[in-house]
């Protein structure tokens, strides 16, 4: 992303086998890369944030032996997933046609945040590829000074391969 004229930061969240992945470069230079004693709560981060990001994988969301939904209402659901031993929930919100519009959980932020709320909203649905999937999405934390928006996006294609 492009936080200033010619200054680009990079951001690379993963998870693989159990592990999590978390780093920062400013201007391709400067590189931060999160702490050993972090590991955990990257870990379990980078899960949370795979299924928070499963609408646009519809098939990611059935339930299976390591997925399972639990109502909450009529309209808000929670989405558990299990890795091994690390679990991950997220509450889901959904829309009047059953679109999931809203996700949201307690989610690690840093070491000097710790555990903040942390939400995504969906919405303008299309059809790529046969899967209904958002193509509008933002992202946000919630501090004791209220939301601070960290990253909006917009889908413009999308491929699956059904098989």
């Amino acid at each position: 992303m492009r936080v200033a004229p010619l200054v680009r930061v990079r951001i690379r969240d993963a998870y693989l086998e159990g592990r999590g992945v978390s780093e920062a470069s400013v201007a391709g230079v400067i590189r931060f890369r999160a702490s050993k004693q972090e590991a955990v709560s990257i870990a379990d981060a980078a899960l949370l944030r795979f299924l928070a990001e499963a609408p646009w994988i519809p098939t990611a969301l059935l339930p299976s032996d390591v997925l399972s939904w639990s109502p909450l209402d009529e309209r808000n659901a929670r989405v558990t997933l299990r890795d091994g031993t690390r679990s991950v929930a997220v509450d889901v919100a959904f829309g009047e046609r059953g679109e999931i519009e809203r996700v949201s959980a307690d989610r690690y932020a840093s070491r000097a945040l710790g555990v903040l709320p942390w939400s995504g909203r969906f919405s303008d649905y299309e059809s790529m590829t046969g899967m209904m999937i958002p193509t509008a999405a933002e992202v946000e934390w919630v501090t004791s000074e209220g939301p601070v928006p960290v990253w909006r996006g917009r889908v413009v294609s999308a491929e699956y391969e059904l098989t």
